[in-house]
């Protein structure tokens, strides 16, 4: 049986969009700075934090681990412990959430026993082998349970010994972010070389670099290939603002550029580095006018007469903008 079409529905725009839109907050901040509050010594707040299924699973993970979070309001409160997590006594259910499940990996091995990490089936389809490899090349005890090198996964605790490890980045940054993220609570200074000296969305381990030093981590790039993090060197826990998800903010960029008008985005720090903020570039070379000011970004499409331009673009390093911009592309 052949189901009815909906009624046709006519837009009529008035003009060229002319607007100020609040975009929620950053994802892959969001889940950064849960983990890093969680690890940190006392009550941080998160301002602007983003309410999803990723953040949700990331939540619940770390009140398993015995972090207390209060999620209530606009400001959630993270009662961090210093490193010292709880041990479990059920299986922590990351559900389909990659940062949540590819972080906790590596952070459980700080818990004084064992932690088994399980999640969706297709979480038990997605690789993690890489991950652990390097967890043992620090002195972690990690079992993978799943098939494949899949998960779930168990840690067995007793911490991370330090000292340095090979990774392959090349299917995932997360892993990356995963080992930079707990090594300031290693017994010795951590260095990461990455294998062949590859690393895919370079953009999304400089974000995590990024929200550790916010916390007080000391951390970065040592040469090509090399990453190289002090410790131990435990987070301080403070206030902090979660920036605005730029791959949300793709889409009011797109609607100013395929109008013709204006839109200004808030909130977004003027040395921001989110990925995904390279769409403006891309929106620049299409005729688009973009300024970046100290807490908002304005973007400006061309007049009608003038039209939008074709470009040829890599999008590797920031692919959540893709969609956005196939949008803008059929205008162009």
């Amino acid at each position: 049986m052949q189901a009815s079409l909906p009624p046709r529905l006519a837009i009529r725009p008035r003009g060229p969009i002319d607007a100020r839109v609040e975009v929620p907050g950053s994802k892959s901040i969001t889940n950064r700075a849960l983990l890093c509050a969680a690890l940190a010594r006392g009550e941080s707040t998160l301002e602007g934090a983003l309410e999803s299924d990723d953040t949700q699973a990331m939540r619940d993970a770390l009140a398993a681990l015995g972090i207390p979070i209060d999620a209530a309001g606009r400001v959630w409160r993270v009662a961090g412990r210093a490193g010292a997590l709880g041990v479990p006594s059920h299986p922590i259910d990351v559900r389909a959430s990659g940062t949540t499940a590819r972080f906790l990996t590596a952070a459980a091995t700080l818990a004084p026993g064992p932690v088994v990490l399980d999640g969706t089936a297709r979480m038990r389809e997605r690789p993690i082998d890489d991950l652990v490899r390097a967890l043992e090349g620090l002195g972690a005890r990690v079992e993978i349970l799943g098939r494949d090198g899949c998960p779930p996964v168990r840690t067995l605790g007793g911490g991370l010994e330090g000292g340095c490890a090979e990774i392959d980045a090349r299917r995932s940054s997360q892993f990356v972010s995963a080992l930079l993220l707990a090594a300031p609570y290693a017994r010795r200074e951590v260095r990461l070389r990455l294998v062949e000296g590859a690393l895919v969305s370079r953009p999304y381990v400089d974000l995590t670099l990024r929200v550790m030093r916010d916390f007080g981590a000391e951390c970065g790039f040592d040469g090509p290939g090399t990453l190289r993090v002090v410790a131990p060197r435990p987070y301080a826990s403070g206030r902090h603002r979660i920036e605005p998800d730029a791959s949300a903010a793709a889409y009011p960029f797109a609607a100013a550029a395929i109008t013709g008008g204006r839109v200004r985005v808030p909130g977004f720090a003027a040395d921001s580095i989110q990925a995904d903020l390279a769409l403006l570039g891309v929106l620049e070379r299409m005729g688009c006018r973009v300024e970046r000011r100290a807490a908002e970004i304005e973007v400006e499409g061309p007049p009608g007469d003038a039209g939008l331009s074709g470009v040829d673009v890599d999008m590797n390093a920031f692919p959540d903008a893709v969609l956005a911009l196939a949008v803008v592309a059929s205008f162009a």
